[in-house]
């Protein structure tokens, strides 16, 4: 991780540099495991509300064991869209939409969809790179309505094959901040239009509101809003990539 310009805690209380006080700049097992758990594993929902899952043997060894300056790499770009979302992202996002219509659905869905839109990105970048290809994702989205997510073996190696993937989005645009930045708004915002329109349709389909705290508690519902509205953002990620 020092060699990609992060300063990785070993102990807890260790003192953190000076020059990685930076909340991007600094991290520990947690919260690497957190943000693997979700761009690498498509866990967004289990690394948000169940984090104590990368200590599975599956999942820690192929992070903590596996490819360290690969991992170095993606942990490094994981660890900015973390901080964008929670420092840039939402607070600007939430001014944009204030007089969208369904705005208040947006807005809920948006301060529930940090892990979210972290997993998000990264599959966009896979599927870009044809890491993911549409077979792969044809897969995922069988387990899913069949709710076997987490036991599809199929599912697991797919996921877990990060070959050939060095980055998240290209070396020169990590460099340009105003351009990565710009980026992550679209692809944050694509998931959130999605997700918040299926949460809405949901609960008017339901007895009782489904709220987006609850909803995305299932990793399920993730690879479901993806599932359900593919055909649409499969072009928009295309858009989005082409335009790099």
């Amino acid at each position: 991780m020092r060699d990609v310009g992060i300063f990785y805690q070993t102990k807890r209380g260790e003192d953190i540099p000076n020059s990685y006080k930076a909340k991007e700049l600094h991290s520990d097992i947690a919260q690497i495991g957190k943000l693997c758990l979700s761009g690498i594993f498509q866990m967004p929902c289990s690394s948000r509300n169940k984090p104590s899952t990368i200590y599975a043997d599956r999942y820690y060894n192929n992070i903590f064991n596996g490819n360290q300056p690969q991992i170095a790499k993606l942990c490094k770009e994981l660890l900015y869209i973390d901080y964008y979302f929670d420092n840039i992202f939402r607070k600007q996002y939430l001014k944009d939409i204030s007089e969208d219509a369904g705005a208040d659905m947006k807005k809920q869905f948006a301060s529930n969809a940090r892990t979210v839109c972290t997993a998000f990105v990264m599959l966009a970048s896979r599927y870009y790179q044809n890491n993911f290809r549409n077979t792969d994702l044809n897969t995922i989205f069988k387990a899913a309505d069949n709710d076997k997510l987490s036991d599809d073996t199929d599912v697991y190696n797919i996921v877990k094959n990060i070959e050939g993937i060095s980055w998240i989005l290209p070396p020169e645009i990590f460099a340009n901040k105003d351009k990565y930045d710009e980026i992550l708004y679209r692809l944050f915002s694509l998931i959130i239009q999605y997700g918040s329109h299926d949460l809405m349709m949901l609960s008017r389909n339901s007895n009782e509101p489904i709220v987006a705290s609850n909803y995305l508690k299932k990793d399920k519902n993730y690879i479901d809003i993806i599932h359900m509205n593919w055909s649409f953002i499969e072009k928009d990620i295309k858009s989005i990539f082409d335009d790099l």
